[in-house]
């Protein structure tokens, strides 16, 4: 077990050492897009599945509550939250388009769609962020590199390990956009 925790942990370290060293200019990048966008006035929305549903709430959680501080709220919408709205849409239009479905109600021009996926395979998100796409929305996703404007791709395959760091990347975001 000691040696399985071992391994862990030191894969999990280059991870987090590749993601420094290939993935520092994009979080700039969308450090700045994402100030434009919301100086604008305009929204942001993030969705995604799984443990990509709940970085997104964190994200919401992050930018709306500013940590505790008296820092201006800004308007992070994810749409992973209401699980009223999340089934009624799966019901009535399928699992693939939840999200897009949420984005024809609220999605302007101009406002940046964030799309969270571990595999990139995601359908749900695909459709959202091609959706965000063709109505001139700001897109960014990870290994949605086909469709998204920016796309900032984790250096590995285990999902634990994306998900970490991309809950590290938006940790960045919120503490260093005032």
């Amino acid at each position: 077990m000691k040696e399985f925790i071992d391994e862990y942990f030191a894969e999990y370290e280059e991870v987090v050492i590749q993601s420094r060293k290939r993935l520092t200019d994009d979080i700039i990048q969308l450090k700045e897009i994402l100030i434009k966008t919301l100086d604008s006035g305009k929204k942001v929305y993030v969705f995604g599945n799984g443990g990509c549903s709940s970085i997104a709430q964190l994200m919401e959680a992050a930018f709306v509550g500013r940590y505790k501080s008296e820092k201006l709220s800004r308007s992070f919408i994810s749409l992973s939250s209401d699980a009223t709205v999340l089934t009624t849409l799966a019901n009535d239009f399928g699992f693939e388009n939840i999200y897009k479905k949420q984005l024809v109600a609220h999605l302007t021009p101009e406002d940046c769609v964030i799309g969270l996926s571990t595999s990139g395979n995601s359908q749900n998100v695909l459709n959202g962020i091609a959706y965000a796409k063709d109505q001139k929305a700001i897109t960014i996703g990870g290994k949605l590199k086909d469709v998204a404007d920016l796309c900032i791709r984790v250096p590995s395959n285990n999902p634990s390990f994306i998900e970490a760091v991309m809950s590290s990347i938006y940790s960045i975001i919120c503490k260093t956009i005032e």
